[in-house]
């Protein structure tokens, strides 16, 4: 089953083709999806053909110096049949090596940085202060060990948004919690639906 995920923290100067020759050391890249607008830049969606290879690419490239800036890797669960109403054309490039059939789920945003002592109840705890959670995904490495990223599903679009401002660069213990959207996607399309 292909397995998108959510890239953050590289140079606007980076090309589809360099994240697909950096993400294919881990297995097949079927596309590359990059965000060119001034509240997304440095973000993209890369889709690989298999879960575990996909793993694999977050173990060993997230938070590693790439491109000369720490790479934020993660995975993400949510895509939507919903045709993203903003980001004109011209904002997002997307190399495409392959189709792939998601399934829709919910909205959901990412939060990395989190301790490891962190539980599902401390998320859901959280997180309910901005509206109804629908899910917490606490995402592990293929050994087990907790990344200290979760994947946790609102509700609502309004709530996703509302977490991501009341809880993106505020502090959970001594870490710094960074909370970014999980992104539609329309049936067909690799483009992006900046945040805003």
């Amino acid at each position: 089953m292909a397995c998108t995920l959510h890239v953050q923290g590289f140079p606007a100067s980076v090309t589809e083709e360099e994240l697909v020759g950096r993400f294919a050391a881990f297995g097949t890249v079927l596309s590359v999806t990059i965000a060119r607008t001034p509240q997304l830049l440095g973000f993209a969606e890369v889709i690989m053909s298999d879960k575990h290879e996909a793993l694999r690419a977050i173990e060993a490239l997230h938070r590693m110096p790439v491109y000369g800036k720490r790479l934020l890797v993660c995975e993400q669960y949510a895509v939507s049949h919903h045709q993203p109403s903003s980001a004109p054309p011209s904002t997002v490039s997307t190399l495409s090596l392959d189709t792939g059939d998601q399934q829709a789920m919910g909205v959901q945003v990412c939060v990395d940085g989190l301790p490891p002592s962190v539980t599902e109840a401390d998320l859901r705890t959280l997180f309910s202060a901005c509206g109804t959670v629908v899910s917490v995904e606490m995402l592990p490495t293929l050994n087990g060990q907790f990344l200290g990223i979760a994947q946790v599903e609102m509700a609502r679009a309004e709530e996703a948004d509302r977490a991501i401002r009341d809880l993106h660069h505020t502090k959970l213990g001594a870490h710094m919690l960074l909370v970014f959207r999980r992104n539609r996607r329309g049936a067909g399309s690799n483009r992006l639906e900046p945040h805003m």
